[in-house]
Protein backbone atom coordinates (compact mmCIF):
# COMPACT_ATOMS: atom_id res chain seq x y z
CA UNK A 1 0.00 0.00 0.00
CA UNK A 2 2.96 2.70 1.53
CA UNK A 3 5.19 2.19 -1.97
CA UNK A 4 2.29 3.75 -3.88
CA UNK A 5 2.35 6.82 -1.70
CA UNK A 6 4.70 9.68 -2.50
CA UNK A 7 7.31 10.36 0.26
CA UNK A 8 7.27 14.11 -0.32
CA UNK A 9 4.27 16.17 -0.87
CA UNK A 10 3.09 19.91 -0.31
CA UNK A 11 -0.71 20.10 2.48
CA UNK A 12 -2.74 23.68 1.43
CA UNK A 13 -4.19 24.54 4.18
CA UNK A 14 -7.18 26.96 4.73
CA UNK A 15 -8.64 28.03 7.92
CA UNK A 16 -10.91 25.39 8.64
CA UNK A 17 -14.13 27.59 9.49
CA UNK A 18 -13.22 29.14 6.04
CA UNK A 19 -11.90 26.87 3.65
CA UNK A 20 -13.23 28.82 0.67
CA UNK A 21 -13.21 32.25 1.30
CA UNK A 22 -10.04 32.65 2.97
CA UNK A 23 -6.01 32.39 2.32
CA UNK A 24 -4.06 29.36 3.33
CA UNK A 25 -2.80 29.77 7.02
CA UNK A 26 -0.03 27.30 5.84
CA UNK A 27 1.83 25.66 3.15
CA UNK A 28 3.10 22.72 4.65
CA UNK A 29 5.97 19.84 3.35
CA UNK A 30 4.72 16.57 4.57
CA UNK A 31 7.33 13.89 4.38
CA UNK A 32 6.99 10.28 4.80
CA UNK A 33 9.72 7.46 5.83
CA UNK A 34 9.08 4.13 6.38
CA UNK A 35 11.68 1.40 7.45
CA UNK A 36 11.28 -2.61 7.79
CA UNK A 37 13.49 -4.99 9.49
CA UNK A 38 13.78 -8.50 8.40
CA UNK A 39 15.43 -11.02 9.15
CA UNK A 40 17.86 -13.43 7.16
CA UNK A 41 15.17 -15.72 6.41
CA UNK A 42 13.20 -12.50 5.02
CA UNK A 43 10.57 -12.43 7.70
CA UNK A 44 9.41 -9.16 8.72
CA UNK A 45 10.68 -8.36 12.64
CA UNK A 46 9.25 -5.34 12.57
CA UNK A 47 8.92 -1.46 10.93
CA UNK A 48 8.46 2.19 11.81
CA UNK A 49 7.13 5.29 10.19
CA UNK A 50 7.77 9.03 10.41
CA UNK A 51 5.30 11.47 9.19
CA UNK A 52 6.68 15.28 9.50
CA UNK A 53 5.44 18.50 8.32
CA UNK A 54 7.27 21.74 8.05
CA UNK A 55 6.11 25.42 6.89
CA UNK A 56 7.09 26.36 3.58
CA UNK A 57 8.35 30.18 4.19
CA UNK A 58 10.61 32.32 2.22
CA UNK A 59 14.17 32.68 3.05
CA UNK A 60 13.55 35.88 4.77
CA UNK A 61 10.28 34.88 7.11
CA UNK A 62 10.52 34.82 10.40
CA UNK A 63 7.77 32.35 10.87
CA UNK A 64 8.70 29.05 13.28
CA UNK A 65 9.97 26.50 10.33
CA UNK A 66 10.25 23.93 13.43
CA UNK A 67 9.37 20.03 11.92
CA UNK A 68 6.34 18.01 13.43
CA UNK A 69 6.51 14.42 13.73
CA UNK A 70 4.21 11.78 14.11
CA UNK A 71 5.12 8.16 14.57
CA UNK A 72 3.97 4.59 14.04
CA UNK A 73 5.54 1.23 14.69
CA UNK A 74 4.80 -2.49 13.97
CA UNK A 75 6.89 -5.98 15.91
CA UNK A 76 6.24 -9.15 15.21
CA UNK A 77 6.45 -9.95 18.86
CA UNK A 78 3.09 -11.05 20.94
CA UNK A 79 1.70 -12.47 18.09
CA UNK A 80 1.96 -8.36 16.29
CA UNK A 81 1.32 -4.98 17.73
CA UNK A 82 1.26 -1.89 16.71
CA UNK A 83 1.73 1.98 18.16
CA UNK A 84 0.13 4.73 16.55
CA UNK A 85 2.55 7.19 18.76
CA UNK A 86 5.91 5.90 18.43
CA UNK A 87 8.13 4.53 16.06
CA UNK A 88 8.91 1.59 18.94
CA UNK A 89 6.65 0.12 21.17
CA UNK A 90 9.01 0.58 23.97
CA UNK A 91 9.24 4.68 23.79
CA UNK A 92 6.81 7.26 23.08
CA UNK A 93 2.94 7.53 24.46
CA UNK A 94 1.48 10.05 22.64
CA UNK A 95 1.43 12.90 19.84
CA UNK A 96 1.36 16.36 20.05
CA UNK A 97 1.64 18.94 17.27
CA UNK A 98 4.24 21.72 18.88
CA UNK A 99 3.50 24.59 16.62
CA UNK A 100 0.88 26.29 18.60
CA UNK A 101 -0.15 28.52 15.21
CA UNK A 102 -1.00 24.84 12.93
CA UNK A 103 -3.02 23.82 15.72
CA UNK A 104 -7.26 23.99 14.67
CA UNK A 105 -7.09 23.12 11.08
CA UNK A 106 -7.15 19.74 11.31
CA UNK A 107 -2.97 18.92 10.32
CA UNK A 108 -2.73 16.93 13.23
CA UNK A 109 -6.21 14.58 12.06
CA UNK A 110 -3.86 14.73 8.59
CA UNK A 111 -1.01 13.62 9.94
CA UNK A 112 -2.63 10.77 12.18
CA UNK A 113 -4.46 9.45 9.76
CA UNK A 114 -1.10 8.60 7.66
CA UNK A 115 -0.17 6.52 10.77
CA UNK A 116 -3.57 4.71 11.13
CA UNK A 117 -3.56 3.82 7.94
CA UNK A 118 -0.48 2.43 7.64
CA UNK A 119 -0.16 0.39 11.02
CA UNK A 120 -3.54 -1.15 9.33
CA UNK A 121 -1.43 -3.13 6.79
CA UNK A 122 -1.61 -5.80 10.16
CA UNK A 123 -5.23 -5.75 10.93
CA UNK A 124 -5.10 -8.39 13.33
CA UNK A 125 -2.20 -6.58 15.69
CA UNK A 126 -2.67 -5.14 19.12
CA UNK A 127 -2.71 -1.46 18.89
CA UNK A 128 -0.40 -0.47 21.99
CA UNK A 129 -1.97 1.56 25.17
CA UNK A 130 -2.13 5.16 24.63
CA UNK A 131 -1.81 6.78 27.93
CA UNK A 132 -3.28 10.33 28.65
CA UNK A 133 -1.66 12.66 31.40
CA UNK A 134 -2.83 15.07 33.19
CA UNK A 135 -0.20 17.41 32.83
CA UNK A 136 -1.37 17.65 28.93
CA UNK A 137 -4.88 18.54 30.22
CA UNK A 138 -4.57 22.40 30.63
CA UNK A 139 -6.91 25.05 29.48
CA UNK A 140 -8.72 23.84 26.34
CA UNK A 141 -5.86 21.64 24.89
CA UNK A 142 -8.00 18.51 27.04
CA UNK A 143 -11.34 18.43 25.40
CA UNK A 144 -9.25 18.94 21.89
CA UNK A 145 -6.47 16.27 23.15
CA UNK A 146 -9.28 13.55 24.25
CA UNK A 147 -11.44 14.69 21.37
CA UNK A 148 -8.98 13.92 18.99
CA UNK A 149 -7.95 10.06 20.29
CA UNK A 150 -11.67 9.46 20.89
CA UNK A 151 -12.33 10.07 17.05
CA UNK A 152 -9.88 7.34 16.05
CA UNK A 153 -11.93 5.04 17.76
CA UNK A 154 -9.75 4.67 21.18
CA UNK A 155 -11.91 4.27 23.99
CA UNK A 156 -10.48 5.17 27.06
CA UNK A 157 -10.45 4.14 30.96
CA UNK A 158 -9.92 7.54 33.17
CA UNK A 159 -8.54 8.08 36.58
CA UNK A 160 -10.34 10.74 37.54
CA UNK A 161 -14.00 12.11 36.67
CA UNK A 162 -12.50 15.31 34.74
CA UNK A 163 -10.84 13.01 32.13
CA UNK A 164 -7.56 14.51 32.66
CA UNK A 165 -5.91 11.15 32.33
CA UNK A 166 -6.19 7.36 31.74
CA UNK A 167 -5.26 4.80 29.30
CA UNK A 168 -6.80 3.30 26.17
CA UNK A 169 -8.80 -0.19 26.06
CA UNK A 170 -7.00 -2.90 24.59
CA UNK A 171 -8.39 -2.85 19.98
CA UNK A 172 -7.18 -4.15 16.75
CA UNK A 173 -5.63 -2.18 14.59
CA UNK A 174 -8.51 -2.81 11.90
CA UNK A 175 -10.91 -1.14 15.01
CA UNK A 176 -9.09 1.91 14.59
CA UNK A 177 -11.17 4.52 12.20
CA UNK A 178 -9.89 6.33 9.83
CA UNK A 179 -10.70 10.28 10.14
CA UNK A 180 -10.89 12.02 6.68
CA UNK A 181 -12.30 15.80 7.96
CA UNK A 182 -9.32 16.82 7.23
CA UNK A 183 -10.66 16.72 3.16
CA UNK A 184 -13.08 19.61 4.14
CA UNK A 185 -9.97 22.46 3.97
CA UNK A 186 -7.03 20.76 3.55
CA UNK A 187 -5.76 20.32 -0.41
CA UNK A 188 -3.00 17.76 -0.92
CA UNK A 189 -0.48 18.56 -3.49
CA UNK A 190 2.23 16.56 -5.73
CA UNK A 191 5.89 17.68 -5.44
CA UNK A 192 5.73 18.18 -9.52
CA UNK A 193 2.46 20.45 -9.10
CA UNK A 194 3.39 22.43 -6.54
CA UNK A 195 6.57 23.47 -8.40
CA UNK A 196 5.04 24.11 -11.38
CA UNK A 197 2.82 26.29 -10.04
CA UNK A 198 5.56 28.32 -7.78
CA UNK A 199 7.20 28.37 -11.02
CA UNK A 200 4.27 30.01 -12.93
CA UNK A 201 3.99 32.08 -10.45
CA UNK A 202 7.63 33.40 -10.35
CA UNK A 203 7.28 33.86 -14.38
CA UNK A 204 4.39 35.89 -13.58
CA UNK A 205 5.60 38.28 -11.30
CA UNK A 206 8.91 38.50 -13.50
CA UNK A 207 6.59 39.55 -16.41
CA UNK A 208 4.95 41.88 -14.10
CA UNK A 209 7.89 43.38 -12.81
CA UNK A 210 9.67 43.63 -16.17
CA UNK A 211 6.47 46.02 -17.23
CA UNK A 212 6.49 48.19 -14.56
CA UNK A 213 9.97 48.45 -14.81
CA UNK A 214 9.50 49.97 -18.48
CA UNK A 215 6.73 52.21 -17.58
CA UNK A 216 9.13 53.76 -14.51
CA UNK A 217 11.54 54.21 -17.60
CA UNK A 218 9.14 55.86 -19.56
CA UNK A 219 7.88 58.20 -16.73
CA UNK A 220 11.56 59.19 -15.88
CA UNK A 221 12.18 59.70 -19.62
CA UNK A 222 9.21 61.71 -19.61
CA UNK A 223 10.21 63.67 -16.55
CA UNK A 224 13.44 64.85 -18.02
CA UNK A 225 11.73 65.47 -21.43
CA UNK A 226 9.69 68.19 -18.87
CA UNK A 227 12.90 69.66 -17.03
CA UNK A 228 14.81 70.01 -20.64
CA UNK A 229 11.93 71.89 -21.99
CA UNK A 230 8.95 72.54 -20.75
CA UNK A 231 6.51 74.69 -22.59
CA UNK A 232 7.59 72.53 -25.30
CA UNK A 233 6.76 69.37 -23.42
CA UNK A 234 3.55 71.41 -22.23
CA UNK A 235 2.02 72.15 -25.52
CA UNK A 236 2.70 68.52 -26.61
CA UNK A 237 1.12 67.11 -23.87
CA UNK A 238 -2.13 69.24 -24.18
CA UNK A 239 -1.97 68.31 -27.99
CA UNK A 240 -1.51 64.87 -27.11
CA UNK A 241 -4.76 64.98 -25.04
CA UNK A 242 -7.04 67.15 -27.68
CA UNK A 243 -5.89 64.72 -30.55
CA UNK A 244 -7.41 61.72 -28.58
CA UNK A 245 -10.51 63.52 -27.17
CA UNK A 246 -10.78 64.73 -30.88
CA UNK A 247 -10.24 60.88 -31.89
CA UNK A 248 -12.68 60.09 -29.31
CA UNK A 249 -15.05 62.75 -30.80
CA UNK A 250 -14.90 61.38 -33.91
CA UNK A 251 -14.74 57.48 -33.07
CA UNK A 252 -18.38 58.03 -31.19
CA UNK A 253 -20.24 59.77 -33.69
CA UNK A 254 -19.48 57.21 -36.45
CA UNK A 255 -20.91 54.89 -33.67
CA UNK A 256 -24.03 56.92 -33.64
CA UNK A 257 -24.69 57.40 -37.28
CA UNK A 258 -23.86 53.43 -37.89
CA UNK A 259 -26.86 53.23 -34.66
CA UNK A 260 -28.99 55.72 -36.46
CA UNK A 261 -28.86 54.02 -40.24
CA UNK A 262 -29.40 50.86 -38.44
CA UNK A 263 -32.57 52.03 -36.76
CA UNK A 264 -33.82 53.85 -40.13
CA UNK A 265 -33.16 51.13 -42.55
Amino acid sequence: MDCHKPTAFVLEVPPRNEPKRSAPVAWLLVERHIDFRHDAQGTLLDASICVSCQPITDRYSRNDCSKNHFHGGYTCAFNGMVSITANSLTTGEHVILENTGLQGHRIGTFLMNEIVQWVQQWPNAIVKTVSLHSDQAHGNNKERRNRFYEQLGLEFDYDDAEHKQGCSRPMLAKQLKRVETWKENITVHSMPAYLANVLHEKERNSLVLMQRNRAVKDLINEQRAAEAKPIRWALGTLYSRYQTQVVGSIFLAILAAAAWSRFHT
